[in-house]
């Protein structure tokens, strides 16, 4: 995503300069007009706050689980029995909101990652992108994988506050370059170097 937003910036001839943090200090710095949102997806909510880019990119939310862990995850008695990890300040997928489920907040999906590595949770929910190119990464969490099928996929977006300075025009330059970077292939060499396939 990162580097899908800095080249469409620089095709319009903007300087992006990437910062990150976890996701709840992202929206309150945001909403004060101090930068943008990148990976933002939309809610009723957010559209009251933020005017969006066009899409990026379609990010798969589900589950990730131990290999060696076979949980029913359409036993609404199982799924009430886990601990599920989650980043603090998360959107949930509607089919998890109001089940009496059980939900542990970490700062970030690493961090809940690390926590089911060590079985301190049963599961995670988050992305399923970000979370396999953590798991090909790093050794202490070859013991998990992704658990098919996911339960949704949601649009992600580059996001400005409605009273950020320029942010018509920001979003007018950003979806040019990012139209130019579909037209030219540059966009899907990107996501294909992510091993991600849209």
């Amino acid at each position: 995503m990162v580097e899908i937003a800095v080249e469409a910036f620089a095709r319009a001839g903007i300087t992006a300069k990437p910062t990150f943090m976890p996701w709840a200090r992202i929206l309150k710095v945001s909403e004060k007009a101090e930068c943008a949102i990148l990976g933002i997806w939309r809610n009723a909510e957010r559209d009251r706050l933020y005017q969006y880019s066009q899409s990026i990119l379609k990010q798969e939310l589900g589950f990730f689980g131990l290999r060696s862990d076979n949980h029913d995850l359409n036993d609404p008695k199982v799924m009430a029995s886990l601990v599920i990890g989650i980043q603090r300040g998360t959107y949930l997928s509607p089919s998890l909101v109001d089940k009496g489920y059980h939900f542990e907040e970490t700062t970030d999906l690493q961090g809940s990652l690390l926590k089911l590595g060590k079985r301190r949770l049963d599961l995670v929910f988050g992305n399923r992108d970000a979370g396999q190119r953590m798991i090909q990464s790093q050794g202490e969490l070859a013991s998990i994988e992704w658990k098919k099928p996911g339960l949704e996929a949601k649009d992600s977006y580059l996001a400005f506050v409605n009273n950020y300075p320029g942010q018509d025009a920001l979003i007018k330059a950003f979806d040019k370059g990012l139209n130019s970077m579909r037209i030219d292939g540059s966009l899907k060499r990107i996501l294909q170097n992510a091993g991600i396939s849209q």
